[in-house]
């Protein structure tokens, strides 16, 4: 976690949902967190991108806040977290922990967002925040570099191939 949060954020951080059906396919549990500026609204934003939704809270709860009145998450705290899961429990669970600096740089690692139709999909995005950055064609893929709206960078691609400059598939 580059931003170290600490404090009332670690426990955001560090509960777990109940694993997800892929899990016992897999080795590891998969969570990708992302420093941000106001996690609620990043979190709905990718909510929108990968088609997720936003994350129930813990069982025994019937809100997030009397999840947060139960562990003493003080009120002036509570916006330190956001999150989006996979309504089906197949993806990964994506975590947003407030941080007090802002992106500074270009990302070392990035997520590709494939969809069925990427140009209907990158222009929800820019209706949602997001900047189209570019549109780049090689070797027979098509995708569209973007930011979200605190400047993260990844991509949107198809699932299928799409048809090169000349009209043809690559």
């Amino acid at each position: 976690m580059t931003g170290q949060s600490h404090g009332p954020a670690m426990i955001w951080a560090t509960y777990r949902p109940p694993a997800p059906r892929y899990s016992e396919a897999m080795g590891n549990e998969l969570q990708i967190t992302f420093d941000a500026a106001d996690p609620p609204a990043l979190a709905e934003f990718w909510q929108v991108a990968m088609g997720y939704v936003a994350e129930p809270p813990p069982h025994g709860f019937d809100s997030w806040d009397a999840f947060a009145e139960a562990n003493n998450i003080p009120l002036e705290a509570r916006d330190s977290y956001g999150s989006a899961v996979d309504p089906d429990g197949r993806g990964p669970r994506l975590l947003f922990l407030k941080v007090p600096e802002r992106k500074k740089s270009k990302n070392r690692v990035h997520l590709d967002v494939a969809v069925a139709d990427r140009e209907a999909h990158v222009a929800l995005l820019v209706r949602s925040g997001a900047t189209q950055v570019a549109t780049r064609s090689e070797f027979g893929s098509t995708w569209t570099v973007m930011a979200d709206p605190e400047g993260n960078e990844f991509c949107v691609t198809s699932l299928a191939p799409e048809p090169g400059p000349s009209g043809h598939e690559d």
